[in-house]
């Protein structure tokens, strides 16, 4: 078994990763998310423990590696990274909200309030629960040649397409409009966040805490300040097009 997750790291992780996540998550996908004080206890634990399935997979294979190839999690990068890392996503969010408001479209972050407890913890668990494997194993194990697109558009998709059970346990409110939400936010918007966490992750050697921290602030901003409406993908996604212009800027000045 060993040899063979040796010799196809990449697919045993992906393999090992959504089977996880999706053998917790799809038996709770009926579950109604309008009044949380009313949701099951089950329900949490299994959406958290499925949460962790990219770390549990990132960690399976490199277990099954030789000690040589296990790449090192932590670096010495540049401080600024780690304050780029935690702000980029909430100040594209900030910036959606902006735009919904400057359309006239409908945005209410007003009740920040009632979130903040799980707007705090729950982004921990995600982040903790998934870029030990995203960004610990899989970009390294992608990026050996030298490429950054390739890598960063592919497990960016890949990314998406895994949120896919969870998304629709949260989103399934909205009926039809569920796909094209998905589609923007789940797969593009995601893959636009992967680009610049990849560019981060990688300014840094590859240190892991960055794309920690980048991870925690994308959940955490989504529950803080969850863009509502329906044009609120198109948004997002233009916030955060324009971030990637400030990690450029960030890169010049460094």
């Amino acid at each position: 078994m060993r040899d063979f997750i040796k010799r196809h790291q990449a697919a045993c992780f992906i393999a090992l990763a959504f089977g996880w996540a999706w053998a917790w998550w799809l038996p709770v996908a009926g579950t109604d998310m309008s009044d949380l004080a009313k949701v099951s206890p089950v329900f949490f634990i299994c959406a958290m423990t499925g949460g962790f399935g990219p770390t549990i997979a990132g960690l399976v294979v490199r277990f099954c590696l030789p000690k040589g190839e296990r790449n090192k999690l932590l670096r010495k990068p540049h401080p600024g990274l780690f304050l780029l890392a935690l702000a980029v996503v909430p100040l594209a969010t900030l910036a959606s909200l902006a735009i919904n408001r400057w359309l006239g479209l409908p945005s209410d972050p007003s009740d920040i309030v009632s979130r903040l407890a799980i707007g705090l913890v729950w982004p921990l668990m995600a982040s903790l629960g998934e870029e030990f494997g995203w960004r610990g194993l899989l970009l390294p194990l992608w990026s050996r040649k030298g490429s950054f697109w390739k890598p960063a558009l592919a497990i960016g998709l890949i990314w998406g397409l895994w949120h896919l059970p969870s998304d629709w346990i949260g989103l399934r409110h909205l009926g039809w409009y569920f796909i094209p939400q998905y589609l923007l936010v789940g797969l593009v918007n995601l893959t636009l966040l992967s680009v610049i966490m990849t560019a981060i992750v990688k300014r840094g050697n590859g240190d892991i805490r960055l794309a920690i921290l980048f991870h925690y602030s994308i959940t955490s901003s989504a529950i803080l300040f969850g863009v509502q409406g329906q044009t609120a993908p198109l948004a997002t996604v233009a916030a955060t097009a324009v971030s990637q212009a400030v990690l450029q800027l960030f890169g010049a000045l460094m």
